[in-house]
């Protein structure tokens, strides 16, 4: 093949990047029958006509939660420049359907039965490697780390990997065996996608190929089937493949990440790119008036003060007062929520963070016979930042250390050696504020225990806070993070 891009992204893809690519070229790659010509007919007709894709566009309403993270595993290699001739497929696999906000009969038949062992480990390896990012982090700064994006693109590491290398990776995903990442990942994506007219959890996985490197025809089949993965094939020594990949990670994150293709600079010697992003948004429940919102003083952990606008909402909810900490919630309408964490007053909330298993207490806290019922007056700041994980180091605590060395064996996506991960990053962007969409209506009635509720709770957060996603995904959160300052971006 010529020392060009070539990449083939098929019904969820930009025009404008379809049409840089050389459809023709890209036939010679196919070999999977999940992508013969069809896929590239839909991809040629795609190209010539505006995009009927999964693109993320901003909503045209303000008043939302939007989160959003992208993840990459970066493995390289050291090879001859005597490389196998292209024999490569190119798989394009198939997004679950959305359903209507409205369609509740179309959300219950959507719904798969996750295997309850699944979700147990998913929580475990969500709670300890969470603990691992906060300690290791800079603990003055806002943060978020997103343990559902960090899972998938480890899950797709481990489908090409073999022997000691694979039974590290799954010991640090806290699973007992890949056939079980198989199986039940592909029926959390299906679960967890949400794509109406309220809201999204979208999530998408990508393999981008170096074009002259044959890689294993069953995995690239297998990561389409069970990851919803597609794969591309590039020329990581083409200056172009950083701007390939810097649109698909916006295309698919709603523009809030990967819009600097700087960000994505390769090299000659890489030979793959993992990529999971996950996107979120949805609309409170019950909105925050905005006539509300007024600027007040925020405690910084130094002992300093900011002025930040606080948004406040009096709601009968839930709430649970453990011994060094506040929590309560607020719902979305398409089923998630927002748990809050309020430490008590000399309480870092990474002291919280970084121990596993006070993690995983405050985390189901909510949901615990301690939960109480009653009326919750809020306050919480506004905020919007972005923030991004090195999580190398976090994966070699885990128990993941020789896949990021030359002993590595990742035989199973392809033959060529040494071939290791050089690197894990993850970015993320995450924001709040008051407003609904005007033209839908929600009510929720919930009861908590045998009689109505006594105590009116006041819950202000303006000092450092704790905030986590939760909901789909067992105990698992989507997201998690601190607020350090909120008027920081």
């Amino acid at each position: 093949m010529k020392d060009r891009d070539i990449i083939n992204m098929f019904e969820h893809v930009d025009p404008e990047t379809l049409a840089e690519t050389d459809l023709d070229r890209g036939q010679e790659l196919l070999g999977l029958e999940s992508a013969g010509k069809g896929a590239l007919g839909k991809a040629r007709t795609a190209a010539r006509q505006p995009s009927k894709s999964r693109l993320l566009m901003q909503p045209a309403w303000k008043g939302l939660v939007a989160a959003a993270a992208a993840l990459a595993i970066v493995l390289f290699s050291v090879f001859s420049a005597n490389a196998p001739q292209p024999a490569m497929g190119i798989a394009s696999p198939d997004y679950p359907e959305g359903v209507s906000y409205h369609d509740y009969a179309g959300k219950r038949a959507k719904k798969q039965d996750v295997y309850q062992d699944f979700l147990t480990s998913l929580s475990q390896f969500a709670f300890s490697s969470a603990a691992e990012v906060f300690a290791q982090g800079d603990q003055s700064v806002n943060s978020v780390y997103s343990p559902l994006s960090l899972f998938y693109a480890l899950a797709l590491a481990s489908e090409g990997a073999a022997g000691s290398t694979q039974a590290e990776l799954l010991q640090a995903l806290q699973m007992p065996d890949i056939n079980l990442v198989r199986s039940e990942s592909s029926k959390l994506y299906q679960n967890l996608y949400t794509d109406n007219e309220i809201g999204k959890l979208l999530l998408a996985n990508s393999l981008w190929l170096q074009e002259d490197v044959d890689f294993e025809k069953a995995f690239l089949e297998r990561v389409a089937r069970d990851y919803f993965a597609h794969s591309f094939s590039v020329d990581f020594s083409n200056a172009k493949t950083a701007k390939q990949i810097s649109r698909w990670v916006s295309e698919n994150t709603g523009g809030k990440l990967g819009n600097d293709p700087r960000e994505f600079q390769t090299s000659h010697e890489q030979v793959m790119s993992i990529f999971n992003t996950v996107y979120f948004y949805d609309q409170w429940s019950t909105e925050f008036d905005p006539k509300l919102t007024k600027k007040d003083i925020f405690n910084l952990a130094d002992g300093s003060k900011v002025k930040a606008p606080f948004m406040h909402r009096t709601f009968m909810g839930g709430y649970v007062r453990e011994e060094d900490c506040f929590i309560t919630a607020l719902h979305f309408k398409n089923g998630q929520r927002m748990l809050l964490f309020l430490p008590d007053e000399g309480v870092s909330p990474y002291d919280i963070l970084s121990d596993p298993e006070q993690l995983a207490d405050v985390l189901t806290a909510i949901d615990s016979e301690s939960a109480k019922g009653g009326e919750i007056i809020l306050s919480i700041p506004k905020f919007d930042f972005k923030a991004r994980n090195n999580l190398k180091e976090v994966l070699t605590k885990l128990g993941a250390e020789q896949a990021f060395t030359a002993e590595a064996d990742f035989t199973g996506l392809a033959s060529t050696k040494p071939l290791f991960i050089s690197g894990i990053q993850q970015n993320l962007s995450i924001s709040i504020d008051e407003k609904g969409c005007e033209a839908a209506a929600y009510t929720e009635i919930r009861l908590y225990g045998s009689s109505l509720p006594q105590e009116t709770i006041e819950m202000k957060l303006d000092r450092p806070f704790i905030f986590a996603i939760t909901g789909g995904a067992g105990d698992a959160p989507l997201f998690i993070g601190v607020v350090n300052n909120p008027i920081v971006h």
